[in-house]
């Protein structure tokens, strides 16, 4: 097998893609989402660990008539003999390849030249998030496959059984979101250099609201009803009543000011920005009626002191 690879690889030439100036490569993709790791709101990205494999056929790799066997296989640095699509992650801000215990890189070649290429892959990509209903929110989040330099007249590339192509979603779990539907697209991109074949998959997490209830609503529900408790203390206990409404606005305002360190720096008001504020306002109005309330009270009391 060793000298029907070397023949076969002799006069091949990786730097030229499978049936040159023909018809253009058709590379199917299948994906196979093994988890998602995290998903950070401050920096708007996730990260993803998956096996992608690559369909393609180049009967420059026909063996037929050099090896009686059904398939040939290489691993590691050996697959860097044979040429492959230059796939690159559109919205990728970073990957890297797995490899422990050896490089998780396989690539099968058949006898009539089609090629398997599988990889495994953790990526992290960019998910640009509307955070307008934050912490009520569904987020839109896509994995963005192209060609870097192949236009489609050389290279085309396509879901491999369509929809089923991507696997691995329903069996994905998160500590704080919900995962959603999923979809595949075959995508286009015109660039002055031409247009490039590409693909995406899209999914939606929904926010898991019981950490938002245990660590922000109902923490704030408490204290904004602990401020009210003023409304039963004497107005000339006024050292436990401005002790008390001065604590309850500290504490909302520290409550605000952890929210919004999960959160990335933005412009815009969000949910939780109009219900902790009204919360702040309702702290800050308890604060204020103690003001009013003493400042009546004494009045009456220099009043009736003249008389």
């Amino acid at each position: 097998m060793t000298l029907a690879i070397e023949r076969l690889l002799h006069h091949y030439d990786l730097r030229i893609r499978p049936n040159f100036r023909g018809a253009p490569v058709k590379v199917g993709v299948v994906i196979d989402v093994i988890s998602i790791d995290s998903i950070s709101d401050v920096n708007m990205e996730y990260t993803v660990s998956y096996d992608i494999r690559q369909f393609w056929v180049d009967e420059r790799l026909d063996f037929r008539h050099l090896y009686d066997g059904d398939k040939m296989t290489f691993e590691g640095e050996t697959t860097l003999r044979i040429w492959r699509p230059d796939t690159f992650i559109k919205n990728g801000r970073g990957s890297r390849f797995h490899d422990v215990t050896i490089g998780q890189q396989l690539m099968h070649i058949f006898k009539n030249g089609s090629v398997i290429y599988k990889l495994r892959l953790t990526t992290t990509a960019s998910c640009w998030m509307k955070m307008h209903m934050y912490p009520l929110d569904a987020q839109n989040c896509t994995l963005q496959f192209e060609t870097y330099g192949y236009t489609t007249e050389d290279l085309v590339y396509y879901w491999l059984w369509g929809f089923e192509s991507v696997r691995g979603f329903e069996n994905v779990e998160l500590p704080h979101f919900d995962l959603g539907g999923y979809d595949t697209h075959e995508t286009a991109a015109q660039y002055t250099t031409g247009q490039f074949s590409g693909l995406a998959v899209s999914f939606v997490i929904r926010r898991n609201m019981g950490y938002f209830i245990s660590e922000t609503y109902l923490p704030s529900c408490l204290v904004v009803a602990v401020s009210w408790v003023s409304f039963w203390i004497s107005p000339d206990a006024s050292a436990a009543r401005v002790l008390l409404g001065i604590m309850t606005v500290l504490t909302m305002t520290n409550l605000d000011a952890t929210v919004r360190q999960g959160l990335p720096k933005i412009s815009y008001v969000k949910a939780i920005d109009v219900y902790l504020v009204g919360c702040l306002i309702f702290v800050f109005g308890a604060l204020l009626e103690y003001a009013a309330v003493n400042y009546h009270y004494h009045t009456a009391t220099m009043k009736k002191r003249k008389k």
